[in-house]
């Protein structure tokens, strides 16, 4: 039989390895469109900063749903990860620690539709190293 490979673990320990430290930049989206001009950036209690880039309509995704989403990740000016050049969306199941913890704790605010550009400390990246 054929091992199985786990892509979400794969992601992140390759990205792991190319972002040790700082602050990753993210946009995520669910069920992205075309981007529109960016609002100005606001913070959570976490330190994640975000700047609404589209606002969807949909609803927002539960803890231990499935959710698809397209992203870009950038440390500086270095990009690391881009799903926007895949075929498919980046799917995962919400609250199963398969993204960023910056990623993770910010999809349940987002509704489907919504882009957001999101700058995520490094603690809640890759680690503070």
């Amino acid at each position: 039989s054929t091992p199985s490979i786990n892509p979400q673990v794969s992601r992140k320990s390759v990205l792991q390895t190319l972002v040790q430290g700082g602050v990753a930049t993210a946009a995520a989206s669910l069920l992205v469109q075309a981007p529109l001009p960016a609002v100005a950036a606001e913070s959570l209690p976490s330190g994640v900063t975000y700047e609404v880039v589209k606002a969807g309509d949909g609803p927002k995704p539960d803890v231990g749903e499935l959710v698809a989403i397209r992203f870009a990740a950038y440390c500086g000016s270095t990009k690391i990860d881009d799903i926007f050049d895949t075929p498919e969306p980046y799917y995962t199941r919400l609250g199963s620690g398969g993204l960023l913890k910056g990623v993770e704790s910010t999809l349940p605010l987002m509704r489907v539709g919504d882009r957001w550009k999101l700058t995520i400390p490094g603690q809640l990246a890759f680690g503070s190293k």
